[in-house]
C-alpha cells in the first residue's frame, strides 16, 4: 500500500494501479487498497470504477483517528466528508 500510494503521488499511475490491484487480489476487502484504487480511478476519469472502490473502501469506516505529530498542544478537528455522485 505504501509503495502504491508513493507511486500514485509521484505520477506513475500504471505502476500504482498494478500494486493496488495486487493488494486487492490478496484481500478484496482491504479498505486502504480500495480507497487508493478508488482515488486513482477518479483521477483517471473512471468515475464508475472509482465509486465502486471508494464505496467498498469506506464502507463501515465512519471514524478515522489520525496520530498527532506536532510539538505544540493538538487542536481537536472534525472533518466531515460527503459522497458526491457525478
Amino acid at each position: 500500500m505504501n509503495l502504491a500510494n508513493l507511486l500514485r503521488r509521484s505520477g506513475d499511475t500504471a505502476s500504482a494501479r498494478a500494486h493496488y490491484e495486487t493488494a486487492l487480489r490478496l484481500d478484496a476487502d482491504h479498505p486502504q487498497a480500495n480507497q487508493g484504487l478508488g482515488n486513482l480511478l477518479a483521477e483517471l476519469g473512471d468515475l464508475e470504477g472509482a465509486e465502486f472502490h471508494r464505496r467498498k473502501g469506506f464502507e463501515g469506516q465512519f471514524i478515522t483517528a489520525l496520530p498527532y505529530r506536532g510539538t505544540k498542544p493538538p487542536i481537536p478537528l472534525l472533518l466531515l466528508v460527503l459522497g458526491v455522485r457525478q
